[in-house]
């Protein structure tokens, strides 16, 4: 009886252990998924980007198509942070100006900036004075031209790149109206990166066509306003672009890569 009674000591207390574990782990998680910095806008009311959210322009240059922000970290320690150039459409960076701690003046595509440095903001402060994406002069197409930053994270103090990221779009088309520009965030595509699913949100009924890079059409969809999940793996690696187009009439585009 003695030996039971141990035994039965010894189950209970590993099995209090592996649920200790186990919340250890689940609290860990929730915990790092939490972002440790926002991203505002510049103007009176400091207002809060959102992630994938697009700026859209049909004019370029000082103020008109200046979009100024602040990196706020909101944590008790000090973070580190760069701005990713993930892609480029329509456009070869050289009419683009980003400044973020030191400014530049034509970009490149796939380049992670400050060059060669970081950005350092200490505990419950922000790093944003005069920081900002300006399309200072007209490309050379009348195609939709789509800037993608991506602010990124990086560990303290071996500075390795962490999955706490921000992603926006700078959109411009010299014939984009006042109103296509004010409902592009009709349509919003979700990871742009990914291995199988996307999750796809549209204010409106809207018809959807999926191509690969050489044109050639894989799928079309009717959907419904709401949000909608699409399976892509079967198409295996690569870039792809789905195409959009509204009840209303918006027409946009969204680039997306299938690992």
């Amino acid at each position: 009886m003695h030996l039971k009674q141990t035994d039965a000591l010894l189950f209970k207390k590993n099995i209090m252990k592996k649920i200790s574990i186990i919340l250890s782990l689940l609290v860990g998680t929730f915990l790092g998924a939490q972002s440790m910095f926002t991203v505002t806008l510049d103007n009176d009311a400091q207002t809060q980007i959102v992630n994938n959210h697009s700026f859209d322009f049909n004019v370029v240059g000082y103020p008109e198509a200046n979009v100024g922000f602040h990196v706020n970290n909101i944590t008790d320690e000090p973070i580190v942070m760069r701005i990713y150039v993930e892609e480029i459409i329509n456009d070869n960076g050289s009419n683009m100006e980003l400044c973020f701690g030191e400014c530049y003046t034509g970009i490149i595509d796939r380049e992670r900036y400050p060059l060669e440095s970081f950005v350092g903001i200490p505990a419950q402060s922000n790093q944003g004075n005069g920081d900002h994406f300006l399309l200072f002069q007209e490309p050379n197409t009348n195609e939709l031209v789509e800037y993608k930053f991506i602010f990124e994270r990086y560990s303290v103090p071996d500075l390795v790149l962490t999955d706490d990221i921000l992603t926006v779009y700078y959109r411009y088309q010299a014939n984009m109206s006042v109103m296509d520009a004010e409902r592009t965030d009709a349509v919003s595509v979700y990871p742009t990166l990914t291995r199988n699913n996307l999750n796809i949100k549209v204010q409106e009924n809207a018809s959807v066509t999926l191509h690969d890079m050489t044109g050639k059409q894989l799928q079309q969809l009717q959907l419904n306003a709401g949000t909608h999940t699409l399976d892509v793996s079967r198409y295996g690696k690569g870039n792809f672009v789905l195409t959009f187009q509204t009840q209303s009439g918006l027409k946009t585009s969204k680039k997306i890569m299938v690992q």
